[in-house]
Order: C-alpha cells, then sequence, then structure tokens
C-alpha cells in the first residue's frame, strides 16, 4: 500500500485525513515540519499530506527542506480559508498540490489518488529510461523564448533518469543548456549585440515589449532563422 505521511497539529484534521484516505493508503504521523522531516527520513513515506500553519516548523518551511531534501517526495498543501495565495506560493515552491481543509470530504481523496497515480507513472517512466540504450533527437526551432524551458526539463529528465548527472549537476546543466539556447536564438539568429543579452533576457522574462527584439522577429533575415538541437543520448553520456 501507499504510504502516506500526514503532518498536523491538530489530532482531529489527523483523523479526518485517515478516515477519508483509509482505504487506499496506510499511515504514518507528525505533528509538525520537522517531525514530519525526521519522519521521511526514518519510513520512506511514498506522499506528504501537510498542514500549513503549525508550530516549530511551518508546513512551508517544510516544503522549502522536502525539496532539497527528499524532491523525488511529492508534497499535498492544507489550507484555511482566505489562504489562496499562500496556496499559490506553495504551488510555486514545488508543492504537488494543495486542498483547502474546508473541502477535504470533497477534494482530499481526489487529490492525493491524482498525485499519487502520476508519482507512479513518473517513476515507472524513469524505470523505462534506464533500460534506454539509445536515442538521437532533432529539434528545429523557432525564436520563441517559451519553447526553451521545456526542452531544457526534457533533457534534464533524460539525463537525471540516465545517471549521467546528480540533482546538483542536473541543475547547473539546466542553466548551461538555456543560457546557450537564449543566446542562439537572440544573439546568434536575431544578432543582439551580445552586452545587451542579459537586459533582452530580463525584458523577455517579465514579458515587457522590446522594439529592437519586436523589429528583428518581423525581419524575414533575422526571424525566418531556426536553431537547430541536436540530442544524443546513450547509456553513458547525452
Amino acid at each position: 500500500m501507499t504510504k502516506t505521511l500526514v503532518v498536523d497539529d491538530n489530532e482531529i484534521d489527523r483523523v479526518l485525513v485517515t478516515h477519508l484516505l483509509s482505504d487506499l493508503y496506510e499511515f504514518v504521523y507528525a505533528s509538525d515540519g520537522a517531525q514530519g522531516l525526521a519522519v521521511c527520513e526514518s519510513e520512506k513515506p511514498d506522499v506528504v499530506v501537510t498542514d500549513l500553519i503549525m508550530p516549530n516548523m511551518d508546513g512551508m518551511q517544510m516544503l522549502s527542506e522536502m525539496q532539497v531534501r527528499y524532491p523525488e517526495i511529492p508534497v499535498i498543501m492544507m489550507t484555511s480559508e482566505g489562504s489562496e495565495s499562500t496556496a499559490s506560493e506553495a504551488m510555486d515552491r514545488g508543492a504537488a498540490s494543495y486542498v483547502p481543509k474546508l473541502h477535504l470530504s470533497d477534494r482530499l481523496c481526489q487529490t492525493v489518488n491524482q498525485v499519487v497515480d502520476l508519482m507512479r507513472a513518473d517513476r515507472n517512466y524513469v524505470r523505462l529510461l534506464h533500460r534506454l540504450t539509445y536515442s538521437r533527437y532533432v529539434y528545429e526551432l523557432e525564436n520563441d523564448f517559451t519553447l526553451i524551458e521545456p526542452l531544457v526539463e526534457f533533457v534534464q529528465q533524460i539525463a537525471f533518469a540516465e545517471g549521467i548527472c546528480d540533482e546538483g549537476s542536473r541543475n547547473r546543466l539546466g542553466v548551461a543548456l538555456d543560457e546557450a539556447l537564449f543566446n542562439a536564438m537572440y544573439h546568434g539568429n536575431l544578432e543582439l549585440p551580445r552586452a545587451r543579452i542579459q537586459t533582452v533576457r530580463n525584458l523577455v522574462h517579465q514579458d515587457v515589449p522590446n522594439p529592437i527584439v519586436d523589429e528583428r522577429l518581423k525581419d524575414p533575415a533575422y526571424g525566418e532563422r531556426k536553431v537547430l538541437v541536436f540530442i544524443t543520448c546513450t547509456s553513458k553520456e547525452l
């Protein structure tokens, strides 16, 4: 059975979560974030359901630590009424999902099931990638900044699943590839001065219009150029 860690300083809420999920999961418990991290170390749960507001270490602090120590364990945040902005922040920090406490009975089981199904699919995908011996991908990219992030994530996922890089080098790989693709589009294809690339990057990230970029994109001499990306992956190298 799927092992679920329930973290909440309110015993009644811990009992409620157990009741709502009892037919599908086995449980371990903690009353604050610090205890939750300790239980993660000793029990290795498959999924964590945690309250947001707790003494000693709250759910947001625990989530941040989980992303460092146990990034493979999905975290579902239980939020109180009026904390929509905090829930959004939790998602930005890496939470898999959130459920308002007022709607636990309606939404908790469905949310946990969905997260667990996705987690299992992802782990099976990683298992499949471990058996990959050779693959080659060729991408032809327009000068569209929004194409960079999904391609970087794709390469990171393959490299990490193949054991070519660990969590730290995975991030470095992502940064290097992101910079290379951005430079290829904006310095190589659009021929923007290298000294202005960082400024352009900041404006693009902020979705701020840039007259020079817009002008180059409309000019076929620049805008119709493509970035060709060749990715070859074996069981030993990328």
